[in-house]
């Protein structure tokens, strides 16, 4: 029995099988037949393609949809841990210049700190805030050249905003900023940097 094969598959099929006509099958059976013979599952297939172009796309933009939703995921955390350390940081202080005891007592020193921030408070707040915690920033040294700075925590934002609107009456000696995040501190410096790359633009 005649057989034929598939231009897909490449399986053999038999003629009765194809359900070829014997003038078809005489045209597939040439050397360069200009009618190409599939079986029902390549056939199949084939009205299947634009269905699977399309089920590629739509996997496609659903890969990129992730993507950007992983980044915008991301992102949000980034922006509420900064939102919260902003909040923790609210209520604190960081104060410059205040000086620094030499006493080999630790709770020496820890008292004295407290006792200069306390004195300095209470010349810009009346009544005075509630001080939580008073601590010097960075390792001490033997020889203290330069006092370091002091992080003070209140008892609440409040307090903090508002010694900080009233700092301009402090003595020239003594400078208090408010504890900003890392993010804030760097924002700050590129701040500073591009004004000074303008300034120096301009002259």
């Amino acid at each position: 029995m005649p057989k034929i094969n598939c231009k897909g598959c490449k399986r053999v099929i038999c003629t009765k099988c194809s359900g070829l006509i014997a003038t078809e099958m005489r045209v597939v059976a040439l050397q360069t037949p200009k009618l190409s013979y599939l079986c029902d599952e390549c056939e199949e297939g084939l009205r299947q393609i634009p269905d699977l172009r399309r089920l590629v796309t739509e996997l496609q933009q659903q890969v990129q949809e992730l993507r950007k939703n992983h980044i915008n995921v991301v992102n949000l955390d980034t922006v509420i841990n900064e939102l919260q350390e902003k909040k923790n940081r609210s209520r604190n202080l960081i104060m410059f210049e205040i000086p620094e005891s030499t006493a080999n007592s630790p709770e020496y020193r820890k008292s004295h700190d407290k006792d200069q921030v306390s004195k300095t408070i209470t010349s810009l707040a009346t009544p005075e805030p509630e001080i939580l915690t008073v601590i010097r920033l960075g390792k001490p040294v033997s020889k203290i050249e330069k006092p370091r700075p002091i992080k003070v925590v209140l008892a609440n934002i409040y307090n903090a905003i508002n010694f900080l609107k009233n700092k301009g009456k402090l003595p020239n000696s003594v400078k208090v900023k408010a504890d900003m995040t890392p993010y804030q501190r760097d924002q700050l410096r590129r701040l500073r940097e591009e004004l000074a790359a303008r300034t120096h633009s301009v002259w």
